[in-house]
């Protein structure tokens, strides 16, 4: 179902706007998300883990929100690391090929559906079998 997206203060710092597009999201700026980053980690796992550029933090709130649940509660699940570590590496082929394609022509494909850095999931197909719907 589609939703408004709109813009609301941040509810640490009151002055950066963030835009919000479910109703549950809690509008945390990057800066506030990023002092919360401060923390050290001492698990050597997970030092290696979030040791990646801090521009994806910047590009993804899932990554900022996965950093900022383990400062909180000093673990993650299994299926939250390797979701963290297949984002990072979609994000980083993803920048490349922008990168390498930048002199090329932009060409619609079937995978760059969105824009350049459009993570949403694809919508499944409408069941035309149905003519009623």
């Amino acid at each position: 179902m589609w939703r408004p997206a709109y813009k609301q203060r941040c509810v640490i710092c009151k002055k950066n706007m963030v835009l919000i597009q479910y109703p549950k999201q809690r509008p945390n700026c990057q800066e506030c998300q990023a002092k919360s980053f401060s923390a050290p980690i001492t698990d050597p796992k997970f030092q290696k883990m979030f040791a990646i550029d801090p521009k994806l933090y910047d590009q993804s709130s899932f990554l900022r929100d996965i950093r900022f649940q383990y400062g909180r509660f000093q673990s993650l699940s299994e299926r939250q690391i390797q979701t963290f570590q297949r984002v990072v590496k979609e994000i980083t082929e993803k920048a490349k090929e922008l990168k390498d394609g930048a002199g090329a022509k932009n060409k619609k494909s079937p995978s760059n559906k969105g824009g350049p850095l459009d993570f949403r999931p694809s919508r499944p197909a409408r069941n035309s079998s149905n003519p009623l719907r």
